[in-house]
């Protein structure tokens, strides 16, 4: 056990949140950032290879007209007088019908196109599971990354816990037990399935997260967990669940004690307390 901790322990609390928060951001938010980026950035050349020249010549002719619209309606927000300004509006919307037409039509290529580079992203990370070098890239100011300097041999230990207890299931399990009570509230007792099965469908390609979720099964499985966290986090540090002036000042309290015994000096950057707690969840 670091001395912090023993010499107070509540700070656990604004550690363990902290971690949880590193795994929700790089398991689950960062990917779905980066595969949204990747779908957009495979659409339009795939696009323009299903569409051939036609499609780069119907592109332009509405790039072009947009453009001429454009600065004759400039002119007359400005207050000039300007002639056409109608007529302009209808040729580039005919070239914009023409140009959404002809997308539509190799609609289909573009959807295989997008999920074969999610596939071939997804085929080259781990889903589940932390690996060694998880916490690597953490920022040299945050908890994690000054234990490990700090307390070499207990940041070891404590890795290897994690890594034993997240090695089965996906991490997202435990962001769908965070939403189920919105889901419930949504739909009634015969959609209720429906919904959650439709609302881990939207969530499945971006956070690789594929097969059957039984999402009641869980529930049962991960409110003994939850009981377990919530008094575990009651008893470290009363409070810390309900009062949001004392998850900051403990939060704090962590970052000053480990600055403090820090060799990096590596202070705490102003307005980076929210990261640590503030998107984490119950699970």
């Amino acid at each position: 056990m670091p001395l912090c901790f023993e010499e107070r322990p509540a700070l656990a609390a604004p550690f363990v949140a902290e971690v949880g928060a590193v795994i929700l951001h790089k398991q689950l938010l960062q990917h779905s950032s980066k595969v949204l980026l990747l779908k957009e950035q495979v659409t339009e050349p795939a696009y323009e290879h299903a569409g051939g020249p036609a499609y780069r010549e119907v592109c332009r002719a509405m790039e072009s007209a947009q453009e001429r619209f454009l600065k004759v309606y400039c002119r007359h927000r400005a207050g000039e007088p300007v002639t056409g300004l109608d007529s302009l509006r209808e040729e580039m919307e005919q070239h914009q019908t023409a140009f959404q037409s002809l997308r539509q039509t190799n609609e289909a290529v573009i959807q295989h196109t997008r999920r074969e580079a999610v596939r071939a992203y997804w085929s080259k990370r781990a889903v589940e599971g932390i690996p060694d070098t998880f916490f690597a890239d953490v920022a040299p100011h945050m908890a994690s990354a000054r234990l490990h300097r700090l307390h070499p041999p207990w940041w070891g230990k404590f890795h290897r816990g994690l890594q034993v207890r997240l090695k089965p299931g996906h991490p997202a399990e435990g962001y769908l037990l965070d939403v189920l009570p919105r889901l419930r509230a949504q739909a009634t007792k015969h959609k209720y399935d429906a919904v959650v099965t439709d609302w881990c469908a939207a969530h499945a390609t971006g956070w690789g997260w594929d097969g059957k979720t039984y999402h009641r099964m869980l529930v049962r499985r991960g409110a003994k967990k939850l009981r377990q966290l919530e008094t575990w986090f009651n008893v470290v540090a009363p409070g810390y669940l309900t009062d949001p002036a004392l998850r900051h000042s403990l939060h704090a309290a962590l970052g000053a004690c480990l600055a403090k015994a820090d060799p990096w000096l590596m202070p705490v950057p102003s307005g980076v307390g929210d990261f640590h707690f503030g998107g984490h969840g119950r699970n």
